[in-house]
């Protein structure tokens, strides 16, 4: 943001669209630079100059594959040696970003949802202690519920 507000032309506010894991990218700077900005009041460093925030269907509250896809996933790699398989578990679902966002994820080691260990409640918890951006207008496009309930 910082970038962007020192190269652009004018002085218009930014519009920020974030799609999907945009998103949240884009949630976490802009609220992080608010924080900042209200912790300093250094505007020259923290203010994003942002009159408008886009999320695009953006899994604020976790992203859902569904754990029988998982498990399938992890048999075909790990009992039945296939190599597609091997390469979905390694290159997609044993990502740090997946492992943040699923809320339930394979590698949980318990029947209940839970998320991959050390990686969904410290990465929601940070995003959750941070907020939504405030100093400005939110629009949220979505599709799907915003209940973050796994059905």
């Amino acid at each position: 943001m910082r970038y962007i507000n020192e190269t652009k032309q004018g002085n218009e506010q930014n519009v920020v669209i974030g799609p999907s894991m945009g998103g949240l990218i884009s949630r976490y700077a802009l609220a992080f630079m608010e924080k900042k900005l209200a912790e300093t009041g250094n505007n020259a460093k923290w203010n994003h100059e942002t009159r408008l925030w886009v999320s695009f269907d953006s899994p604020h509250q976790g992203a859902n594959i569904p754990i029988g896809v998982q498990k399938g996933i992890q048999y075909f790699a790990e009992e039945q040696d296939v190599e597609s398989a091997k390469e979905f578990l390694d290159k997609k679902l044993n990502k740090p970003a997946t492992k943040q966002m699923l809320v339930n994820h394979y590698t949980n080691d318990t029947n209940l949802p839970v998320g991959a260990p050390n990686f969904r409640n410290r990465f929601q918890n940070e995003l959750n202690a941070l907020g939504m951006p405030q100093n400005l207008r939110k629009i949220a496009l979505l599709n799907g519920s915003i209940m973050g309930v796994l059905k």
